[in-house]
């Protein structure tokens, strides 16, 4: 099998990791510009790989290591925090007041009007994220009360889907009333919400498709499958970890196909818009696939291989076990491409469900 190689790669440091989810995947702005968690820092680089800044400049940050990132509309990076606290850091790399105090935040998700979902181990919150930079009392009136314990959630284009231990809900944008409340199996986390409003949420054992109403449509069986992601036809595709295989479905549950790596797969994949799909494996490699399973050629690493994401230019960025980030050139991709298409849906991380192919 033919390898690639990388344009350029930066020494992150390891991410932190939590029980929620092992892995996050850089976010990229409009500019080109790479957010990736280090062991401690949230660290800004150039789309050529060179340093722009990192937050905290040195050391560990005050309210422990950083577990997420997402950009929002206005191009603030926000970012949670081990010990419950969100930050919100301009564009330039200038951190604003914080706020929180929950105990381990887990994702962030951004819903179509510019409220952001903060989940939380023991409470999560919305926030709004308009009007900022705030201070003092402005600030506690831009926090929502409390839904509760979540471990993810996604934001479709007139819902919210939250994910607590064993419990999967759908929320109206103003988390009000839930629309339903259903038991899922246990392990559940980080759904994907289809332009029918089709919710694939990963299990402990299986690969759940779920019907907007709450009913369920299929799943698989499978150990510990990475999130799903979407394209734009429709098409699912995920990979089992302990299995080593990355599967691909049709909308309505029946195989298309399945390809073999032979390692566990802890990657969600990723889906240009050339068709490519992108996946890595704990053994450090890259995979690329085309739309039939066939593998095109693998980029090795020396560690294992988390959750990727591809910029507008091609570029496709890797952040690996052993605290690198490589950037792989891929001018063809032309960028993401489906309703879903990666882990968290898109550059910014926003989790939601991309309504149109024109918007990345």
């Amino acid at each position: 099998m033919p390898t690639v190689k990388e344009s350029w790669s930066y020494h992150t440091g390891v991410p932190w990791r939590s029980s929620a989810d092992a892995w996050r995947t850089p976010a990229v702005a409009g500019d080109g510009t790479v957010y990736a968690l280090g062991e401690h820092q949230l660290i800004a680089l150039s789309a050529s790989g060179q340093l722009k800044w990192q937050y905290p400049d040195s050391g560990p940050p005050r309210f422990g290591p950083l577990l997420s990132v997402l950009i929002a509309e206005d191009g603030a990076i926000w970012g949670g925090t081990q010990f419950g606290w969100l930050i919100r850091i301009t564009a330039a790399g200038e951190a604003q007041p914080q706020f929180g105090g929950s105990v381990v935040i887990n994702q962030l998700a951004l819903s179509p009007t510019g409220t952001l979902l903060v989940c939380g181990e023991k409470l999560s919150n919305t926030v709004s994220t308009a009007g900022f930079p705030k201070e003092g009392a402005d600030i506690t009136r831009a926090i929502g009360p409390s839904i509760g314990s979540l471990k993810s959630a996604a934001f479709g284009s007139d819902a919210a889907v939250t994910v607590e231990e064993d419990t999967l809900a759908s929320w109206p944008l103003d988390f009000q009333q839930p629309n339903w409340r259903k038991k899922v199996g246990w392990g559940c986390h980080r759904p994907a919400i289809a332009k029918d409003g089709t919710i694939y949420v990963a299990c402990a054992d299986e690969m759940a498709a779920i019907n907007a109403d709450g009913s369920s449509k299929w799943s698989f069986s499978t150990k510990f499958p990475t999130p799903a992601v979407i394209a734009e036809d429709g098409t699912v595709f995920f990979a089992g970890l302990l299995d080593g295989t990355v599967y691909s479905f049709h909308p309505d549950g029946r195989l298309r196909w399945m390809f073999p790596v032979g390692k566990p797969v802890g990657s969600t994949p990723a889906i240009s818009r050339s068709g490519v799909i992108y996946v890595g494996s704990q053994n450090g490699n890259l995979y690329a696939l085309d739309n039939s399973g066939t593998p095109l050629w693998v980029f090795k690493t020396k560690g294992e291989i988390g959750p990727l994401t591809i910029a507008s230019d091609g570029t496709v960025y890797v952040q690996t076990g052993d605290g690198m980030l490589y950037a792989i050139a891929q001018p063809q991709n032309g960028g993401l491409a489906g309703q879903w298409p990666k882990l968290d849906a898109d550059q910014s991380n926003t989790a939601r469900t991309i309504a149109n192919q024109d918007e990345h």
